[in-house]
């Protein structure tokens, strides 16, 4: 895939955003010939949603380079997620994971945030029990929150933190590294 796309509604008006999924040289350029083209730093590249502008995307990035999204991922923030809507395995899980913690004695700012992030990472998954989430599946989280969600390094370091205690510390499974880290 080189591009996500996913629906947009902006003052009455319907647009499709368009979020890169790796570098495109000259994205600028081709998406400048778009239809309504702008650029937002809290909303990323949007076009207007016309039949033009799907056909040209699709000529573009080609009908398999693009991963078609039916909700907006602006509207999800783990931060406001609530573990009471998550299924019973991902609820249990994030208790284990939390008795654990409190067991090692980490501090209630570390238990709070794991908490957070463990219920983004779970509602993200909530159809894969928690034990069977894949370490891919696990990377291409993390890479939606960097690229999507534009994480700070600090946020995207707690993900990171929180999955591994719980895989690593709960589960008891090997160590793993994701090797998603900014640039220095």
């Amino acid at each position: 895939m080189l591009i996500a796309i996913e629906p947009l509604r902006k003052n009455n008006q319907d647009y499709i955003r368009i979020i890169p999924l790796r570098f495109i040289q000259n994205l600028k350029n081709q998406l400048h010939s778009l239809e309504g083209c702008q650029w937002e730093k809290t909303l990323g590249w949007h076009v207007l949603k016309t039949k033009s502008n799907w056909l040209t995307l699709q000529t573009l990035f080609g009908k398999n380079g693009i991963d078609i999204r039916t909700t907006s991922s602006l509207k999800a923030s783990p931060q406001k997620l609530q573990t009471e809507d998550l299924p019973q395995a991902h609820r249990d899980a994030l208790l284990q994971c939390l008795e654990k913690l409190m067991l090692k004695r980490y501090s209630p700012n570390t238990v709070k945030l794991y908490k957070q992030a463990l219920t983004g990472f779970f509602h993200a998954h909530r159809n894969t029990p928690p034990a069977e989430i894949t370490e891919s599946q696990i990377k291409e989280f993390l890479k939606e929150g960097i690229i999507q969600k534009k994480w700070q390094e600090s946020t995207q370091n707690g993900y990171v933190n929180a999955i591994k205690f719980y895989y690593e510390k709960v589960l008891g499974r090997e160590k793993k590294i994701y090797d998603i880290r900014a640039r220095k």
